[in-house]
């Protein structure tokens, strides 16, 4: 019977393979499958043809001798917490993911419970593999052994989660239980953050000669960690194996916990099975399925009557989430307040605020173009409706202005979020200053006729305008990119799963790349001109000329963006619902 079952997985991953293969006829699959596996090569491969430098000096190997005690808190550490905190939340994955198909004949079959576990189990396996043998091509092939022993009692450990989690919905003690588990997982995760805090303040003010001792009772409770990341610090093919020994073990020991767990693992299976199977058919139709969560909620109210184009803002918008603006608006303002309140409650170091800042001015730089292409709220999904949305009562011109504006309002959202997180970032790094070492992320004070906290607040806020108009801009690009070349722009099922979708993905990030390279060029030379003016007039340089400068990069981005609205509405006007636009992608 294990035969059987190990078959039938072997045939369910040929039919994948055979089905993306024959996906490959199509042009749009062929070329994103080409351009994928030549970017993999790129780079995965390339460390492979590189003749006179072995594969592991680039990894593990060149951490310095005084550091490596140090590197291995650091992994033992950021596996521990992984591990961890996942057991803080309420939900989770099911515990085994079957299809319907499978649960109606594995269930049915005269099969133990142990085998029908073992089979979930064999699936996710395989995944587990494919990690860990790309994870070794960067860290070497001797790492495979510790790496597989690794992710896999790292995945048995998140099956045993899942399953203790089903079990408590019968259990009589489950809110006892639950309790338990929550303030041994926390309080043991509370605990390695603080002294991980505590730790990394020293490593900082003890520069890059030779890394401090660590605290012992962090080293101690490090040592799970320690145990399961060793063979990722072990040199040599005998100390890795013999470090990666314990771990199979461990993982063996999982395994068998998890084959002997009674927890009801089939109503979830077949509930997320039924979730799964309705996104998959709401993907092929252009929609997406929503949690329970959030169905009572509105993006904004609308009234019966009104106008047409503002109830497809409203649609879009409810596409990607039903949380109103209002709240989530206040939550994020909220969230921002309590990163700058933490710097005055506790000693933080001023490093941590410092890449919270880079992070958050990363993610203001990069939501025009990751968001526009994430939110598939715009004419990539409308087409897949397009005998019904032709019907519809909106001018062309109204019509691809809503399809526009619902992408680029959302990316302007969370541009501004990135700024906000940026400003907290540059507060909190200040306000914290004075219990460890200064970070100046932005000049002295002094500069450009303003303070350091007065050229915050007019740089930050100045990227707005531009903000807007960039994600104005790349919405208008890709929507009449959408209609120019619907094949390749619609998004379906297929058109995002295996290897071809990371081609397609990369051709058309690069594209917006590009598109926002020149769209920029008009916003650079008026910026420069009017920078020009002002030095002929002998003004000097000021910081409050930053607001005028935003404005005056954002105007040639939403000028672009009308334009190619204009000609994106000729396309829409002059486009055929015909029988080969309606079967993109199926």
């Amino acid at each position: 019977m294990i035969r059987v079952l190990v078959e039938l997985q072997a045939l369910t991953l040929r039919g994948r393979v055979v089905r993306s293969l024959r996906l490959l006829r199509q042009p749009k699959y062929l070329v994103g499958a080409v351009v994928g596996t030549l970017w993999m090569l790129t780079w995965v491969g390339r460390p492979l043809l590189r003749a006179n430098t072995p594969l592991r000096a680039g990894g593990i190997d060149r951490i310095p001798g005084p550091w490596a005690d140090t590197a291995s808190l650091g992994v033992a550490l950021a596996v521990t917490l992984a591990m961890l905190l996942p057991w803080l939340l309420p939900w989770g994955r099911p515990g085994l993911r079957f299809r319907e198909a499978e649960l109606t004949m594995l269930l049915q079959a005269p099969l133990a419970r142990r085998q029908v576990i073992g089979y979930g189990l064999l699936k996710a396996g395989i995944g587990t593999v494919v990690t860990a043998t790309l994870l070794s091509l960067v860290l070497g092939p001797l790492h495979f052994p510790g790496l597989l022993a690794l992710f896999a009692f790292w995945g048995l450990n998140a099956a045993w989660r899942s399953m203790f989690l089903l079990e408590q919905r019968e259990h009589p003690r489950a809110v006892a239980r639950r309790a338990i588990v929550t303030a041994v997982a926390g309080g043991y995760a509370a605990v390695l953050i603080a002294l991980a805090s505590r730790f990394i303040q020293l490593l900082v003010a003890s520069g890059a000669t030779s890394p401090p001792a660590a605290p012992r009772l962090l080293t101690a409770l490090l040592l799970p960690g320690r145990l399961l990341t060793a063979p990722l610090l072990a040199q040599g093919t005998a100390k890795i194996l013999v470090a990666a020994l314990p771990v199979a073990i461990l993982a063996l020991v999982q395994l068998e916990i998890v084959l002997r767990s009674r927890a009801p693992f089939e109503e979830a299976s077949l509930e997320w099975a039924k979730a799964n199977d309705e996104r998959g058919a709401r993907g092929r139709r252009g929609s997406r399925a929503r949690g329970k969560l959030g169905r009572h909620w509105q993006v904004f109210e609308l009234k019966g009557a009104g106008r047409a184009e503002v109830a497809i803002v409203w649609k879009n918008l409810m596409r990607v989430s039903r949380i109103p603006m209002t709240r989530a608006i206040a939550s994020a303002a909220l969230l921002l307040v309590a990163l700058v309140a933490i710097a005055w409650i506790v000693p933080v170091y001023p490093a941590i605020y410092g890449v919270l800042a880079g992070a958050g001015l990363f993610t203001a730089a990069t939501a025009p173009v990751f968001g526009g292409m994430s939110w598939t709220n715009d004419l990539r999904t409308e087409l897949q409706h397009l005998e019904l949305v032709r019907t519809w009562p909106v001018a062309p011109f109204r019509f691809v202005l809503a399809e526009v504006v619902s992408s680029a309002s959302l990316s302007t959202l969370v541009g501004m979020f990135g700024l906000g997180v940026a400003l907290a970032g540059t507060f909190g790094a200040q306000i914290s200053a004075a219990n460890g070492v200064p970070l100046r992320i932005f000049p002295v004070s002094g500069t450009l006729g303003v303070s350091t906290t007065g050229l915050v607040l007019l740089g930050l806020p100045s990227f707005v305008p531009l903000l807007a108009g960039a994600a104005f801009a790349i919405s208008a690009l890709q929507n009449t990119a959408t209609l120019f070349i619907p094949a390749w722009m619609v998004q379906t099922a297929d058109t995002q799963r295996g290897i071809a979708a990371v081609g397609r993905n990369t051709i058309v990030g690069t594209a917006m790349f590009l598109g926002v390279a020149i769209a920029l060029i008009p916003s650079a030379l008026l910026v420069g001109l009017a920078m020009l003016i002002q030095r002929w007039m002998g003004l000097p340089w000021s910081a409050w000329a930053f607001p005028l400068w935003g404005v005056l990069a954002a105007v040639p981005l939403f000028g672009l963006g009308v334009m190619l609205i204009g000609f994106a509405t000729k396309l829409w006007s002059a486009l055929d619902p015909s029988q080969e636009l309606l079967e993109i992608g199926r």
